[in-house]
């Protein structure tokens, strides 16, 4: 594993981005309209021999993701008065006898206090909660399920995520990262973003576009590197995954 106390920190102006948080009503209000919005990710092999359903991404009246859908896999964002996201819902579309029985619909239900989520659960299962767990940076610090399981971030000057902490206080991920805007903080509210939902897999709440990072997973450690192009926002045209030495798909990313 990389040493993190010899990462260079890099210093990113986004003076345009906390511009706008600033003229916020509320702390969930969080979209950057001096950005342009990711609409859709394209996705083809390095080789140019396939190709995987694109990502489409969708957005409410005010401002948030609704949808991001993938194929036949939608995932909705459901939002109260004050823009919160009080629910998540999971789908699969297929024109299968009983698909409900095989991929059934997954439904989380978020709750808040003063504007800060702390607890969610899977609606058929209402007692089993996940409680969320704050520092003194606002930031989520901790992350208790309801196996017993907990988790525990840390972050860089930059609010990124660098490591992931397990039960046992041992270091399950790793990430470093590049000085560019990561398009998907803006697609969620703040509040949401924290938490990690991720949108399709992606991690969502960092400032900055994740270059490297290692997972271990029951003792298995697995590397991933990322390998991108940028547009002249400072914003990711395109990406290519490169997991434990191999090239995956390429993602092109397409803005309004």
């Amino acid at each position: 594993m990389k040493n993190i106390t010899t990462l260079t920190k890099q210093v990113i102006a986004l003076t345009l981005i906390f511009a706008s948080f600033l003229s916020c009503e509320n702390d969930d209000d969080l979209t950057d309209n001096n950005l342009p919005r990711l609409i859709r990710i394209t996705q083809g092999t390095p080789n140019g021999l396939g190709s995987l359903a694109d990502v489409v991404f969708e957005y409410h009246e005010n401002g948030y993701l609704k949808t991001a859908s993938q194929g036949n896999h939608p995932v909705s964002y459901i939002y109260n008065s004050n823009n919160q996201v009080i629910k998540y819902i999971e789908d699969y579309i297929v024109d299968i006898e009983n698909i409900d029985e095989i991929f059934p619909s997954h439904a989380t239900t978020f709750n808040y206090q003063d504007n800060v989520l702390v607890s969610s659960y899977r609606d058929h299962e209402p007692n089993q909660l996940t409680h969320y767990f704050y520092n003194e940076n606002e930031q989520l610090a901790y992350i208790e399920t309801p196996s017993g399981h907990a988790f525990t971030n840390n972050y860089d000057a930059f609010g990124n995520i660098i490591e992931m902490l397990n039960n046992n206080s041992e270091v399950s991920a790793y990430y470093e990262f590049d000085d560019k805007i990561n398009p998907y903080q803006f697609m969620l509210p703040e509040s949401f973003s924290k938490i990690q939902y991720g949108v399709l897999g992606e991690l969502i709440t960092n400032r900055n576009n994740i270059l490297y990072y290692e997972k271990s997973v029951n003792g298995n450690l697995s590397q991933h590197e990322q390998i991108y192009e940028y547009n002249s926002n400072n914003l990711p045209s395109s990406r290519i995954p490169i997991v434990n030495g191999y090239s995956y798909t390429v993602r092109e990313y397409i803005y309004e």
